[in-house]
Order: structure tokens, then C-alpha cells, then sequence
């Protein structure tokens, strides 16, 4: 489960999720059940792979 806001965010950086159940709120804060496969994931990883590394 993510924080809706949340989850905006990691599209916006290129996550792919799919949603997988209703929504739920949690003191005032709307949770979103989700998962991810490896392809959504890639997406983040191909714009962002180089800043992930250690130094």
C-alpha cells in the first residue's frame, strides 16, 4: 500500500504500478494498494540508474 500523494510522485519519476484492490482512508490520507513487475520498475532505473549508484 502507498499514500496516494505518494504514488503520483513515483509515476511522475516513471514507476509503473498497477492497482490492485480499493483505496482506503487513513487518517485522512487516501492508501492505494499497488504492485509493480520488474518492467514498471525499468522505468524509473533507465532515467535514474546513474544516481542510484554508490560513490
Amino acid at each position: 500500500e502507498i499514500d496516494s500523494k505518494l504514488l503520483k510522485v513515483m509515476k511522475g519519476l516513471g514507476f509503473g504500478t498497477r492497482q490492485i484492490g480499493k483505496s482506503i482512508d487513513y487518517l485522512t490520507s487516501e492508501t492505494v494498494p499497488v504492485c509493480s513487475s520488474k518492467r514498471g520498475i525499468m522505468g524509473f532505473f533507465s532515467k535514474y540508474g546513474e544516481l542510484c549508484k554508490a560513490a
